[in-house]
């Protein structure tokens, strides 16, 4: 830490033209100070890293540590710059590049950074795109060319496809390695057990990290959801399966004891999740919020909560509240009735279709609907 601060000082100081303070002259950077023959010393690179690249102080400071050894002269890395910015990387990118991986700046634009991105470019990512791609998951550019880059996008566009959804795939999978490892045990065990290849592709795209899991681990999951009542040809069972991993098992069994103290039963419990299974994601404080808001304000009890899981998920600031107190005074007037949408109908509407359905009908009838609705803010 005190080498970092002193580093850093150092550089700002040796920004002013009036002080040649040369950042090997000071003991503690020894380590941090390897000078290559070429003479390139710390705080000229943290010098091109600001100006080359785009990086803050602070940033370039620490990227420079992890390359300083490495770094003989900028002919290299102008040549990256270069190459980066002519297939259409922005500065923006590069700079999210080179923050998260500065080592990049060493690579063979020949022997390394154009065979490993010919693949994406031969699947039709280019300019922007594949700029979003490559910045949102840099450690790609690390991977072997033939045992795990071109092997994982072949499983990849098996399941998603080219286009936007490969492109989504891309920016999550920052597991994107071997895929006889884990990805590929992972997706046959799956449909060994009857998931259909349009559910893996989901948890590809949205959920990728639940398929690099340990495949033991995995088939503990899928046991437990099964055990549950999950249909392994449901959608739910891999909305159940990301629900699971999201959370440890001592959260999994605090939350359950949690909700048993609220009153609800163990049946309830495991019957909401199987109807939403993401309810279980909330957290405990909202739990008992929202249990106590539905108790005091509809006097209902667990058994008419579990059946709508999903209203614990639901801001009570921004939604609950506010359209409650809009259903009140639609009530008091006499506007809605048994036979309109129920509550909780209304709570799970869009703002759109809401502020249509039970703001916008009845502004001239109820002047001061609108407003209050709008105190939510």
């Amino acid at each position: 830490m005190l080498s970092f601060c002193v580093i850093k000082l150092l550089y700002l100081v040796s920004r002013d033209a009036r002080t040649h303070l040369c950042v090997l002259e000071n003991p503690f950077l020894k380590s941090f100070s390897n000078i290559s023959e070429s003479g390139i010393q710390p705080s000229q690179i943290v010098d091109y890293l600001i100006n080359s690249c785009g990086l803050s102080s602070e940033t370039a400071v620490s990227a420079a540590k992890k390359i300083h050894r490495s770094f003989l002269n900028t002919e290299k890395s102008d040549s990256v710059l270069k190459f980066f910015r002519s297939i259409g990387f922005s500065r923006t990118h590069i700079m999210k590049l080179v923050s998260l991986r500065p080592r990049l700046l060493l690579s063979s634009v020949d022997k390394t950074l154009k065979p490993k991105l010919k693949p994406f470019q031969d699947l039709g990512l280019s300019g922007s795109e594949l700029a979003e791609v490559i910045a949102s998951n840099p450690g790609i550019l690390t991977r072997g060319l033939r045992t795990q880059i071109l092997p994982s996008l072949e499983v990849i566009t098996s399941y998603v496809g080219t286009g936007e959804n490969m492109s989504k795939t891309l920016k999550r999978s920052r597991w994107l390695a071997n895929p006889g490892g884990r990805l590929l045990p992972n997706i046959d065990f799956l449909r060994n057990q009857n998931v259909p290849d349009s559910r893996i592709a989901y948890l590809m795209m949205n959920q990728p990290g639940n398929l690099a899991m340990k495949p033991d681990y995995m088939k503990k999951v899928v046991e437990t959801l099964k055990g549950l009542g999950f249909k392994p040809e449901s959608k739910l069972f891999t909305v159940g399966i990301h629900t699971l991993v999201s959370m440890s098992k001592s959260t999994w069994q605090t939350k359950i004891k949690l909700l048993k103290d609220l009153g609800w039963s163990e049946e309830q419990i495991f019957a909401a999740f199987r109807r939403f299974p993401v309810f279980m994601t909330c957290s405990m404080k909202k739990m008992r919020l929202g249990m106590d808001f539905y108790a005091n304000a509809l006097n209902w009890d667990a058994s008419n909560v579990s059946k709508h899981p999903k209203l614990l998920m639901f801001s009570f600031k921004e939604r609950i509240i506010p359209r409650f107190e809009v259903w009140k005074m639609l009530m008091s007037k006499e506007l809605v009735s048994k036979e309109q949408p129920t509550l909780v109908t209304a709570w799970s509407m869009s703002e759109k279709n809401f502020l249509q359905k039970y703001v916008e009908k009845y502004k001239d009838i109820v002047p001061d609907l609108m407003k209050v609705y709008k105190m939510r803010n």
